[in-house]
C-alpha cells in the first residue's frame, strides 16, 4: 500500500493506493446497509470472524484471479 500526499503542487490529496485498496472499494459496492463483506483472504486471517456466508465469486477489474466474497454473520471478541 502506498499512503501519503499524492498529486501535483496545485492539487495534493492524502490517500492510499494499491491493489488491496481497489479490492476493498469493489467489495464495498456489494455490501448492503449494515453488512460487512470480506474476501476469503481476510476471512482466513481474521480470528474473530466466527461465522460467515459465501455469497459470490467475483473477478474484479484489475485482478486476474477469482475472489470468493463472504458476508460476515458473527464476530466474537478476541481474548
Amino acid at each position: 500500500v502506498i499512503l501519503g500526499n499524492i498529486g501535483s503542487r496545485n492539487h495534493m490529496r492524502y490517500t492510499a493506493i494499491s491493489q488491496h485498496v481497489n479490492l476493498a472499494s469493489r467489495l464495498e459496492s456489494y455490501s448492503g446497509d449494515g453488512e460487512v463483506i470480506i474476501a476469503q483472504s481476510t476471512l482466513e486471517n481474521c480470528t474473530n470472524v466466527s461465522m460467515a456466508e459465501k455469497i459470490m465469486t467475483i473477478i474484479p477489474k484489475g485482478i486476474s484471479e477469482p475472489i470468493d466474497v463472504y458476508k460476515v454473520l458473527r464476530i466474537t471478541e478476541n481474548k
